[in-house]
């Protein structure tokens, strides 16, 4: 399902709009096929195009930290035959609360049944790629950046923490890490401005080198409101020398730092 939307993304690109060079920007469920679509694109001999910048925003892009519903992991632990039987043959809830009976009638409409059994093959695609497509995303020369609006509570920001620090951090190529504290699972519809402003600042500025992250840092909060960005700087970690420092011995004899 995933690696078959990957292909239709590399049709329409060649084929339909003809593009040569481009940026990706994904989203939740898009996140998973832009890692295919990635991968189809770093194995390939001959590029037809080039992806110039990837942009991830929040999904569930690592599965065991996702905080995924109860339905969603009884539908994995159901055969698809089990499935098909099971929902057609029940009739149309007729007691409840009137949320629950208008709930269960946009689950039942236009084969909304039918339509779960595609989340749980989703889902299963998903948990049987996703550390490949992870290991291509470290291996990838696109520049790169996340973004994670933190009031996601079904793709909370532990997944963007554990892509950063295991897959994109260390990479020698241009990544970040952004969060948007207002945000939640739909970051560009929550606060569009912040993000549009993300994208515009990584394309036309550039994000810092690791020896002016500080600095960086610095100036992006003194002019920061509540729902402004946070950069996420490297994760470069240096015994700290502080020249003229001392040392004190349990005698009480005091010495220069070495």
């Amino acid at each position: 399902m995933l690696e078959d939307d990957a292909k239709l993304v590399d049709y329409f690109v060649r084929e339909v709009v003809g593009l040569s060079r481009f940026h990706l920007l994904t989203h939740d469920r898009g996140g998973s096929v832009g890692f295919a679509f990635l991968g189809n694109y770093l194995t390939s001999e001959e590029k037809d195009y080039e992806i110039t910048y990837h942009f991830i925003s929040n999904g569930g892009l690592f599965l065991p930290l996702a905080n995924l519903y109860q339905m969603q992991i009884s539908l994995l632990s159901m055969r698809p035959p089990e499935l098909t039987q099971e929902r057609p043959a029940q009739p149309r809830r007729t007691e409840g609360t009137p949320q629950q009976l208008a709930n269960a009638d946009i689950q039942a409409f236009n084969d909304g049944a039918g339509a779960r059994l595609y989340v749980g093959k989703y889902l299963l695609e998903r948990a049987a790629n996703e550390y490949r497509w992870l290991d291509n995303l470290r291996e990838s020369p696109v520049p790169t950046a996340l973004i994670w609006g933190l009031q996601d509570t079904v793709n909370p920001p532990r997944i963007g923490n554990h892509i950063w620090y295991n897959y994109l951090d260390k990479r020698s190529v241009e990544s970040s890490y952004w969060f948007l504290p207002t945000a939640g699972h739909y970051p560009q519809r929550d606060e569009p401005e912040e993000m549009a402003g993300i994208v515009r600042s990584c394309l036309e500025v550039g994000v810092p080198v690791p020896e002016d992250e500080n600095a960086f840092m610095r100036t992006l909060a003194q002019g920061g409101t509540a729902t402004s960005p946070v950069y996420m700087g490297r994760s470069i970690i240096e015994n700290v020398y502080f020249p003229g420092a001392v040392t004190y011995s349990p005698e009480g004899t005091v010495s220069e730092v070495p």
